[in-house]
């Protein structure tokens, strides 16, 4: 979860999670521009693909900052955490953290064989980075054949 805010490298991090929950006081800020720079590890091309090209563009040459709530409607995060009065306390980032475990949980993953969620897992990521549709269908069929058959077809 994003708590406090995130920043230029932070970004890039952030962006290459699975989920990215933000605390509804939080910001979202670009800077490499200011700096002279580009994102360099990656940001910007994860950035564009959650956020689409002119949305990218705003975040990263304009390095403007955007809020909790811009950030989720652009598709940028996924969900916001509501902050308590003040994030200076142990006890508020431990109620940071179960609000995005909660939030995990309801999502589903938890319930379903764990092998079984990684896989599906490296089959988004794929369709997601292969630009050639026919090595993300390969890659799909090799990732189905270490998973089958099935360990269990039940919750757990």
């Amino acid at each position: 979860g994003i708590n406090g805010g995130v920043v230029g490298g932070g970004t890039e991090l952030a962006s290459a999670c699975d989920h990215r929950l933000m605390e509804d006081k939080a910001v979202w800020r670009c800077v490499h521009v200011s700096h002279g720079l580009v994102p360099g590890w990656g940001g910007g091309v994860r950035m564009t693909r959650l956020v689409g090209r002119s949305a990218a563009l705003k975040l990263l040459a304009g390095g403007l900052g955007v809020d909790a709530k811009e950030a989720f409607g652009m598709g940028l995060v996924d969900g916001i955490v509501n902050a308590t009065n003040s994030s200076e306390t142990l006890a508020d980032d431990e109620n940071f953290t179960d609000e995005c475990l909660c939030w995990i949980e309801k999502q589903g993953y938890f319930q379903w064989d764990t092998k079984a969620v990684q896989a599906a897992k490296q089959v988004v990521s794929s369709a997601a980075c292969d630009d050639k549709e026919e090595i993300a269908l390969q890659r799909e069929r090799n990732i189905f054949c270490k998973v089958w058959p099935p360990r269990t077809i039940t919750k757990n």
